[in-house]
Parts: C-alpha cells; structure tokens; sequence
C-alpha cells in the first residue's frame, strides 16, 4: 500500500478528535456495532422517544458526545427535536434558583429565533421577495427540525421574558407546543463536565453536584414535560449527591471500555467509512504495534477522544515522512508532542 492511502486520510480527516456536531453523528461508530449488541445506541434512542430521562455515563472522552450526536442528530431520527442546553457556558446560578433553568430554555430559543429571523431578512433582500423559508432552530448545534409554522407558535410564546413561577409555565408551554407537532422535546445536557469542575465559578465542585442532580433536576422531572439526556462523568457516579437522582433517571447507560480488537474495529471502521473502502484492513494504515501503542494510551483514561487526537497527530507525521503505513514511531512522537 502506498502513502497514498494516508494522504486520502488525512483530507478526509478520519481520525478528526474535534468534529462539528453533524460531523460526529457521521463519523461516529455505534457501540452496538463494535459489541454486536443493542445496548447502547439502540436503547438510548428507545428511551429518547419514551420521554425518559437518560444518564449516560462515561469518562471525559468516552465517547458521550459523539454517542448523542448520533442518536439524536444522525439518519433516521424520526421525531426527536434535540434542545441542547450549553451548561459549560452557565454560572452557578443555573441552580441557585429554580426558576433559571426553564428562563434559560426561553431565553435560548428566543435568541434563536431572533437570528434566525435576521437571517432570512437578509437572504429576502438578497434574493428579492417575500418567500417564507423554512426555520432551522438549534441550541448550541446544527440540528434543523424546526418549520416555519412552529417556529411562528413558538416566537409568540417566548418574546416577552418571564420570571419566577411564569417562566416556568412558559417553559412548558414550548415544550407543549413542540410536543403537539408530533415531535418529541429532548432536553440535552452535553457538557456537564466542563461546567461542574470547571475552573473559575467556585472552588468546591460539591455544592454544584449537589444541587444539579437535586433541586435541579427534581424540577426538570417533576415541571418539564419532555425527554432529558444528562452527560454523567464516572466521577459523578461515586459522588453521594449523584445518589440522590436516582428517582429521577429512568435510564441508565454506561458506555463500555473497548479491548484492543475493539479499538482496533473502531480506527478501521473510520478510516473505511472516510476512504469507502469497505474491505480496507487494519494492517494496510497502521503497523500492529503502532496501533498497540494507541491501545495502551486509550487505557490510561478509557479517552476516545485523546487515543484519536494523538492517532490524527501520528498520521499527519506519517504523511510528511511519505510512509506507507503509521508507525510505532510516528504514535511515540505524537504523543511526546
């Protein structure tokens, strides 16, 4: 096999660690592909359309986002109408009142439909006329569900800001809305690791774990009549506070911890589905103890996410040397920085 192999992928960012989000739902490989079971993708997208609130629970990198992503965002979602909430962006007044969340969701979708009216203004004076066109809503990520019609309901419910108990019924109100349309309100909290233990909105991590698998969450289970998809780190699962939410999961997942045939099903399948070939072989891209070597990073953190990056860095090496195939040294180096 020659280089040119690595080169096609290389463009076609194969091992891309930081897709968009359309982009993870078409790179993703199903755990229930690699493990020949519906225990994961399969049962997370059953849950999502009974309106269960789900925990799926991983290490940072575990493959949670991309897991959502392709549940929620990929082929043949059929009804689900994703409403991503960015918690990493968030205070810790998210949860020092009850009533900040559901303003939150308000808010969010009022903005959006702010721009998206301004997009189509301009698209009209750029085109000339007054077609109406169809409304992409999407909260933090290009998901498009959303039609004209509903997004017209919806801008009438959400324009003037409400507060206390009001924007709580207000909430609701969307929620119904959206739900009468046939489709089903997905509550997504994607990056709860980066705003729980992130740096510079509390030293103690605690009081905030506390209170969003607590009051918070009781409020979305017992007020919000809509699906919930909740990204727990293993971290949260030892954490006594985490205990406390039990009555308010339906669902549990926990993303498994792949052996080293898995990862290597897992970089075969990307690179196939990057290249379209579908016999291309493991041995054809990356030498064997390379891709041990990649093996042995994955462990040290169960990380996705980290065993690609450094597998994306060892590849661009290999391409600037002209190799055949990704080399033990190329994955050393990557990994050295």
């Amino acid at each position: 096999m020659t280089s040119d192999l690595l080169r096609k992928l290389h463009a076609s960012r194969a091992f891309d660690p930081t897709p968009s989000r359309s982009q993870m739902a078409e790179l993703h490989v199903p755990f229930d592909l690699l493990l020949g079971s519906t225990d994961y993708e399969s049962r997370f997208r059953q849950a999502v359309m009974r309106g269960d609130r789900i925990a799926l629970i991983g290490a940072s990198g575990a493959g949670k986002s991309s897991t959502t992503e392709f549940v929620l965002n990929g082929t043949n979602v059929g009804s689900i109408a994703p409403l991503r909430i960015r918690m990493g962006m968030q205070t810790d007044a998210i949860v020092a009142e009850p009533s900040t969340f559901p303003s939150l969701l308000v808010s969010s979708i009022a903005r959006q439909l702010d721009r998206d009216k301004k997009v189509r203004k301009a698209d009209q004076l750029v085109r000339g006329g007054t077609h109406k066109r169809p409304v992409t809503l999407s909260l933090g990520g290009g998901i498009s569900w959303l039609t004209g019609e509903l997004a017209l309901e919806l801008g009438s419910v959400v324009t003037e800001p409400l507060t206390g108990e009001d924007v709580v019924e207000q909430a609701i109100k969307v929620l119904n809305l959206i739900r009468r349309r046939g489709l089903e309100p997905t509550l997504v909290f994607d990056d709860t690791d980066q705003w729980i233990r992130r740096p510079g909105i509390g030293t103690d991590p605690e009081p905030r774990i506390a209170a969003f698998f607590g009051p918070t969450l009781r409020m979305i289970a017992d007020r919000l009549p809509a699906a919930s998809v909740i990204a727990v780190h293993t971290d949260y699962v030892q954490s006594p506070h985490f205990d406390q939410a039990h009555d308010f999961l339906d669902t549990r997942i926990t993303l498994p911890n792949l052996d080293r045939s898995l990862v290597g099903k897992l970089v075969t399948r990307r690179a196939r589905n990057a290249c379209d070939v579908r016999d291309l072989r493991t041995d054809q891209f990356i030498r064997r103890n390379a891709l041990d070597r990649l093996f042995d990073l994955y462990l040290e953190r169960n990380s996705v996410r980290r065993m690609l990056r450094n597998l994306n860095d060892a590849l661009v090496r290999a391409c600037d040397d002209g190799a055949s195939a990704v080399e033990t040294a190329h994955v050393v180096a990557a990994i050295a920085g």
